[in-house]
């Protein structure tokens, strides 16, 4: 009940700013044209960045990932990962240095602009008290109604195995929180149609924040498979602080404390024997 009230409050007090509407189709025009004039998709030049404007998370990061390139972002937890993921899709702006999409800097796009391009997967996903279908969906509102679409997501989510759960199918309602006739799913099936959801998607870059943290070790490097096949072709970052799967990107990323400590593919950091290779050595022993 105090969540139906919070999100009533926020449902009639937030205020409406009918001017400020973003016209998607010349937004749209507009990054079309530089994707066709710049191969990187992300670039950032001494990059700087604290939420309190005191203490600083990211410092003086340096990089550029190109169109159709898969990275792998590793650390060990605090490192940075989130955060710049988060500036990467124009919820924060940098302190200081540059952060450009396509070859033009971030202020110069519209608010909210830079997150309509991009498919993403949050490790705080939610799941709606709706049917399975709607879960599903929502990642592409377009397709919601085309079953096969669904299925292939499932598929692609890891998630197709569920619908032996589901005596109603894809119009299976989720939780018995409001339904009584809602099923009710492990913290890793939860996980596997928020995967789905995102699979749904149709845009160029996709970012995956711990898409594998609530599966056990086999089944997180079968769904970091499922997702490298479905970006083939596409600009992926994927991120997770057990490092397995890194072998499968094009380039890994490697942060430390807010710092971009090393970068390289996974044979070449093994070679170089530094913080990946360490990281990678305990990890597989463990």
């Amino acid at each position: 009940l105090d969540a139906l009230r919070m999100q009533r409050r926020f449902l009639t007090g937030a205020p409406l700013e009918e001017d400020r509407r973003l016209d998607r189709k010349a937004i749209a025009e507009t990054i079309s044209r530089q994707r066709r004039c710049s191969d990187a998709v992300f670039e950032a030049r001494d990059l700087h960045f604290s939420y309190d404007g005191r203490t600083e998370v990211l410092h003086g990061l340096d990089f550029q990932i190109r169109k159709g390139e898969t990275i792998a972002l590793v650390g060990a937890n605090g490192s940075g990962k989130s955060t710049l993921v988060k500036l990467l899709i124009g919820l924060y702006r940098p302190d200081s240095g540059e952060l450009r999409f396509y070859g033009k800097e971030y202020e110069e796009y519209p608010e909210g602009s830079i997150n309509h391009e991009i498919g993403m997967f949050f490790q705080n996903f939610y799941l709606y008290h709706l049917s399975l279908r709607e879960n599903v969906g929502f990642g592409n509102l377009k397709y919601l109604k085309e079953d096969s679409r669904i299925r292939k997501a499932l598929e692609m989510g890891g998630a197709a195995g569920l619908l032996r759960k589901c005596p109603d199918g894809l119009e299976q309602f989720l939780k018995r929180d409001v339904k009584k006739t809602g099923v009710n799913l492990s913290g890793g099936e939860q996980q596997k149609i928020a995967i789905s959801r995102t699979h749904m998607s149709e845009k160029d870059i996709l970012i995956f924040d711990e898409p594998a943290a609530a599966l056990d070790p086999i089944a997180e490097l079968e769904q970091f498979r499922n997702i490298r096949e479905k970006t083939r072709g596409r600009t992926s970052i994927l991120i997770s602080h057990r490092i397995g799967f890194a072998r499968m990107a094009d380039r890994i990323f490697v942060l430390e404390k807010g710092c971009l400590a090393e970068v390289g593919t996974h044979g070449e950091l093994l070679q170089r024997n530094g913080i990946y290779a360490d990281f990678f050595r305990q990890q597989a022993e463990w």
